[in-house]
C-alpha cells in the first residue's frame, strides 16, 4: 500500500470505510450474479473442430493457462466468449511482423 492510499484510508471515517466496502461488495455480487447472455457451451471435440486443432492442444493450452476449461463430472466444456477472449490474445501476437 503506497503512502497515498494509507493517508486516505487514515482520514476516512469508519461509516465511510463501512459504505465504501458494502458498495464495492454490491457491485461485485452484482456482476457474479447477473445472468451472462447468449453464453453457448462446447464439448471438448467442438471446440478442437471450431479452432481447427486436435484434443490434445486443447489439453495443453489448459495447462498452460490458455484457455479455461469447466468440468461436470467427467466431462469438459468451454464457454464460447472465454474461448473467443483467450484467442484474440494469439491471433494479435500471429500478425506482427506482416506486412499488409
Amino acid at each position: 500500500m503506497t503512502k497515498k492510499q494509507q493517508l486516505i484510508i487514515e482520514t476516512m471515517s469508519s461509516e465511510g470505510m463501512a459504505e465504501l466496502i458494502s458498495e464495492k461488495i454490491a457491485r461485485a455480487l452484482q456482476e457474479h450474479l447477473e445472468p451472462k447472455k447468449n453464453v453457448q457451451w462446447f464439448s471438448r471435440t467442438q471446440t478442437a473442430k471450431m479452432l481447427g486443432v486436435d484434443v490434445r492442444t486443447l489439453h495443453n493450452w489448459n495447462k498452460a493457462g490458455i484457455l479455461t476449461s469447466h468440468s461436470l463430472g467427467n466431462r469438459v466444456y468451454y464457454q464460447s466468449d472465454e474461448v473467443e477472449a483467450s484467442m484474440r490474445p494469439m491471433n494479435s501476437s500471429n500478425t506482427r511482423g506482416k506486412v499488409s
